[in-house]
């Protein structure tokens, strides 16, 4: 199920609130918000399973920093992604990294995105 979320004010609707009704109802698709922060949520059937803060490194970044993924390395999953969202699948599959370990830096970064978001009480989604 897909649920458009439009667009709104946290001046007008709290950040939590907004995530919690985008959970209920099986929300499937990413929220923008735009303030004195600026990032995205992502989900799939209500759940969070990543984000991103402007604020925040981004994850080729922190891959790179942990040492699990070189930048050529990097580069060929975008490539063999062919702009699909699944560079961490393919940097999986051919064994650059392990499911566990990108996992740990996507629930990182949906953490900080988050944290970022749920403080708002001014700006837009």
């Amino acid at each position: 199920m897909t649920v458009a979320a439009g667009t709104g004010s946290f001046s007008e609707r709290a950040p939590a609130d907004l995530l919690v009704d985008l959970a209920q109802k099986g929300a499937t698709g990413s929220l923008h918000y735009d303030g004195e922060r600026r990032g995205v949520v992502h989900l799939h059937l209500g759940a969070f399973y990543c984000g991103a803060s402007e604020r925040g490194p981004a994850l080729e970044e922190v891959l790179a920093e942990r040492g699990d993924v070189g930048r050529g390395q990097w580069e060929d999953a975008v490539r063999r992604s062919a702009g699909e969202a699944r560079v961490g699948e393919e940097l999986v599959r051919f064994g650059t990294t392990s499911r566990a370990a990108l996992e740990v830096v996507l629930y990182g970064q949906l953490l900080r995105a988050l944290l970022e978001l749920l403080p708002l009480r001014e700006g837009r989604w």
